[in-house]
């Protein structure tokens, strides 16, 4: 009897044209609802194909656990910053999510600075939070 295939991981799991790389078409058939900009976020050299290493950096692997984990994606960053200083305040991030509570808020901040950044913003637990704090 001949062994059963492994199983594809990472890249090669999605990769339809086995090419060894994930164009946007095959990554938003794995993750419904993965927008170009998410896209673009993980594609670290610009070149429109996703590698192994480029899937498996932090900022990708927080993009695509959104959507593994059912949450829906989070108000871009730019959409809730303001004042333009590339961070979410309470006011800001209230301002978009009503019911974010300060101890949420510091929950989001994980370095108690009193704003929240790009990588705070786009966490799985953020995503929870802002979840059920409504947009």
């Amino acid at each position: 009897m001949k062994p059963s295939p492994a199983p594809l991981v990472g890249v090669a799991a999605i990769d339809a044209n086995a090419d060894g790389f994930a164009s946007f078409r095959e990554l938003a058939a794995e993750y419904p609802g993965l927008s170009t900009a998410d896209f673009n976020d993980i594609d670290l050299n610009n070149d429109q194909r996703v590698s192994f290493d480029e899937l498996y950096m932090p900022l990708a692997q927080s993009v695509v656990s959104r959507f593994e984990a059912g949450v829906a994606p989070t108000v871009p960053l730019a959409n809730i910053d303001t004042n333009g200083d590339e961070f979410g305040s309470f006011q800001e991030l209230t301002a978009v999510y009503p019911g974010l509570s300060t101890i949420d808020f510091r929950a989001i901040d994980a370095n108690n600075d009193q704003r929240v950044s790009f990588g705070e913003l786009y966490t799985l637990e953020t995503q929870t939070i802002l979840g059920r704090s409504g947009s």
